[in-house]
């Protein structure tokens, strides 16, 4: 069968909510789902929906604050979290949970996300080379034209939070906690296929 790595940026990007998703839905009997049913989306959805509010509530940069990565991918705070996929209701609030007290939805975090605005882009050849980018300037690109080159600026210093104490709060070199996060899954050493979540 071979062994399967799934490789991720780290926490300063959305990386590990992937893993955090995967964690929540392999608790479900995913293949008798029916591939990309309504279902199949739901159950993913859902899973990634928990993923993202602890990724706002939980992840920065590593080099500035301790993210509680271990716990939030821990056998104990997925048992914990995973109920709240409701496979009849999609929650319309981001829910995080607090991997430290081990809440399942962490008392004063509940939100309502924001809009889109990220693309992906995956590319392999036949030599196997695989590259996954996932770009995004975090901007309404509707009102500019890039200049004579076509290239609009990036902001994603846009995306640190000014909330003291947060994990993403703005300091003094500190990288965003971004949503950018290309994903490449080895089997046996070789890539296998490539997604950006």
């Amino acid at each position: 069968m071979g062994i399967s790595w799934t490789c991720k940026c780290g926490t300063w990007t959305q990386g590990p909510a992937l893993l955090q998703a995967l964690r929540l839905v392999e608790g479900f009997d995913v293949h008798n789902l029916g591939h990309m049913s309504a279902d199949y989306v739901h159950l993913a959805v859902e899973g990634l929906k928990l993923a993202f509010a602890d990724r706002d509530a939980w992840y920065g940069d590593p080099e500035f604050v301790d993210v509680p990565l271990d716990q939030l991918l821990s056998d104990a705070y997925t048992e914990l979290r995973r109920p709240l996929i409701d496979m009849g209701t999609a929650s319309a609030e981001a829910r995080p949970g607090d991997p430290h007290t081990m809440e399942a939805v962490k008392a004063d975090g509940v939100f309502c996300p924001g809009g889109p605005g990220t693309t992906t882009c995956v590319v392999a050849d036949r030599w196997g080379n695989v590259v996954a980018a996932t770009p995004s300037a975090n901007v309404d690109r509707t009102r500019m034209d890039g200049g004579d080159a076509g290239v609009t600026y990036g902001n994603r210093l846009r995306s640190l939070n000014t909330t003291p104490g947060h994990p993403n709060c703005i300091q003094p070199g500190k990288r965003p906690r971004i949503t950018l996060t290309p994903t490449l899954v080895l089997k046996d050493g070789k890539p296998a296929f490539a997604v950006s979540v």
